[in-house]
């Protein structure tokens, strides 16, 4: 391979500073060129072409949890901070009691109950959890979370379940639903590739549903029972216990979403303060 001619007079870190800067000046050039070269691309949202784009220069992974990033910033943190109308639904719902919280509500969101959302625009309030729920102590009867939980870290989580305990009134049940360690170990053991259909509508191997799990954009801990049972014991709530899809004893909570694939890997679990 021909080398250019070097520069004696440069020395030889020198010489490596000036690659390094180079390649970072080639980076966006490289980029706005696979942008508009790109015929896959044209038929894309900008966001995704950027995404897409993006994923010939990084790790899918590294990628997509940098957009996730960047949208809780600037869809909910810098909002909240800016707009004077964020701050006065954060005052309206501190004046209010007897709550019905749903945490994560996504595009659904059901009569009578407060939609949680870093990017929903049905939600009630758009909030980073991970940074405090926006309530007063005692003010909710329910909080209800579905699939969000094991986007948190162990850490992360235990914040998070202090913050659904505070904001509890006494005798307020948290109702959890998550993707079950056990179901995807079981039909990994099992051979079961009537749950990865179901679960995943295609047929992939065995490791790669195993693993998938895992690696789910966000994705952080993927609990079993046992693990979020001794969480929330920890958390201060005195009684927590194994439910089902929609077989709660409070009919408010049964919102379970029913897809099938969503029934298949989930499990459900309620605690009382």
């Amino acid at each position: 391979m021909r080398k250019g001619p070097v520069d004696p007079s440069i020395p030889l870190g020198g010489r490596t500073i000036q690659k390094k800067r180079s390649r970072r000046r080639r980076f966006p050039l490289k980029l706005i060129d696979t942008l508009r070269s790109s015929d896959k691309l044209h038929n894309m949202n900008p966001a995704a072409r950027l995404k897409t784009a993006l994923c010939g220069f990084f790790a899918e992974c590294v990628v997509s949890e940098v957009a996730v990033e960047i949208r809780v910033l600037f869809l909910t943190r810098l909002p909240n901070l800016l707009f004077p109308w964020r701050w006065f639904q954060f005052l309206k719902v501190r004046k209010q009691t007897g709550i019905k919280v749903n945490i994560g509500c996504g595009p659904l969101l059901d009569p009578g109950w407060t939609g949680i959302d870093y990017r929903s625009p049905n939600a009630s309030i758009r909030c980073d959890i991970k940074r405090g729920l926006p309530f007063q102590d005692g003010a909710c009867r329910f909080v209800f979370s579905e699939h969000v939980f094991e986007h948190l870290d162990l850490r992360e989580l235990r914040c998070v379940l202090r913050e659904c305990y505070r904001v509890l009134e006494p005798g307020g049940v948290v109702r959890i639903i998550m993707p079950s360690l056990e179901a995807y170990v079981s039909a990994y053991m099992t051979q079961n590739d009537a749950f990865i259909r179901t679960v995943l509508d295609r047929q992939v191997s065995r490791a790669e549903m195993l693993n998938g799990v895992f690696q789910r954009v966000t994705h952080r801990f993927i609990h079993d029972f046992p693990s979020i049972q001794s969480e929330l014991l920890a958390a201060g709530f005195s009684a927590v216990y194994h439910s089902s899809f929609r077989s709660s004893s409070y009919p408010e909570l049964n919102i379970d979403c029913d897809l099938p694939g969503r029934k298949a890997e989930s499990f459900y679990v309620e605690a009382v303060k």
